[in-house]
């Protein structure tokens, strides 16, 4: 892919900025192509795992009259990525690191929950991963508030598994080989497909 070196080089710098935190950085780290993603995430990931851990990120926040009422946070999970690098090696974790972003956090300050800022905060970060290419995102909730956060997954397009059953992620990634993602006790497991 020749005629691409030029601009993987200065979106490489763009996201190089967004990752020191330079406000251009910032402002085109949400909008690189899947296939330069992939390639940069690839770059990363042979020199600093943190670092592409953190680069496949995305963190969200709602807000009401300036204060920040509600957060999202999803990337790949930071328990099965180093296990997936020191166990399987670096093509699957880059797999999964492409493929796949787990929900590490969405919360609502207890005023502003049924408001619709937690819809919004998961469909924004839905459209980000799909749009980057990922192909299921996962997550789990604990399993004593099912009557509330099972409905409110469903509605945004999520399968529930049964609490304490893990979910396998080597279809997502096109692996015959199961690769799991294992509940805490007393946790839901829940994905959706994005591609």
């Amino acid at each position: 892919m020749a005629g691409v070196s030029g601009q993987q080089d200065a979106e490489g710098e763009t996201l190089a900025a967004a990752i020191r935190g330079d406000a251009l950085g910032k402002a085109a780290l949400a909008s690189p192509s899947p296939e330069f993603r992939a390639e940069f995430l690839s770059m990363l990931l042979r020199e600093d795992p943190l670092a592409a851990g953190i680069a496949a990120t995305t963190a969200l926040a709602a807000h009401s009259d300036g204060k920040a009422v509600g957060i999202v946070i999803a990337g790949p999970s930071s328990k099965i990525l180093p296990k997936l690098l020191r166990q399987l090696g670096f093509e699957l974790a880059l797999k999964y690191l492409v493929n796949a972003v787990k929900i590490e956090l969405l919360a609502v300050e207890p005023d502003f929950r049924r408001s619709g800022a937690g819809s919004r905060l998961l469909a924004e970060t839905i459209a980000i991963h799909a749009a980057a290419g990922a192909h299921v995102m996962h997550g789990q909730f604990n399993t004593d508030r099912h009557e509330i956060l099972e409905p409110f997954y469903r509605s945004h397009g999520f399968e529930i598994l049964r609490p304490d059953t893990p979910l396998d992620l080597g279809p997502f990634l096109g692996l015959d080989a199961p690769i799991g993602a294992m509940p805490d006790a007393g946790e839901t497991m829940m994905y959706r497909r994005l591609h």
